[in-house]
């Protein structure tokens, strides 16, 4: 691990416990893709403060908060699912640029000519309005290799009923 003074490790050991003795929502992820800097494949806390309406994601090393009004949608998906959203969504540009470019490598292993009961890994997908007012997208893997489809299902359920009410057309989300 890189070197984190004693001092940040106990303050972030401390915050995760405040927020787990308080019984916020919580996952534990390996982060994907979605914020400059941050390596792929590095665990992190996401959770949601329920005291100040916004999202938390951290580890010793990074820490971001997210407004919950910004945030335009929350989901667990698996990669087949994925690609059913991005043929879905490709017209509407939100995707192309935030999903389809970190996955694409992902979603190239998957084969229609693999026999074999293939079992997916599931990702939260947090869609969201950046601080200058573009769509934006963090994504998380659920952590170990897990294949348990519903890892992310407790954490997206307990946040969801939280977020703005936006308006829906179809398919398609107006932001």
């Amino acid at each position: 691990m890189a070197n984190v003074s004693k001092e940040r490790r106990q303050e972030i050991d401390s915050k995760l416990k405040a927020f787990k003795k308080k019984k916020y929502p919580y996952t534990n992820s390996e982060y994907v893709n979605g914020i400059t800097g941050w390596k792929e494949g590095v665990y992190y806390h996401v959770v949601y403060n329920v005291e100040d309406n916004q999202l938390e994601i951290f580890n010793y090393l990074n820490e971001a908060s997210l407004p919950v009004e910004r945030i335009r949608n929350i989901q667990t998906m698996n990669e087949k699912e994925i690609q059913e959203y991005q043929k879905n969504r490709l017209g509407s540009g939100v995707v192309v640029g935030t999903l389809i470019n970190p996955f694409a490598g992902l979603l190239v292993g998957l084969s229609k000519k693999n026999k074999k009961k293939t079992k997916y890994h599931p990702f939260l997908i947090i869609e969201f309005i950046d601080k200058d007012g573009n769509p934006d997208t963090i994504s998380f893997k659920a952590p170990y290799n897990s294949t348990k489809y519903g890892y992310f299902k407790k954490f997206v359920n307990s946040v969801t009923p939280y977020l703005p009410e936006i308006e829906k057309e179809g398919n398609k989300v107006e932001l």
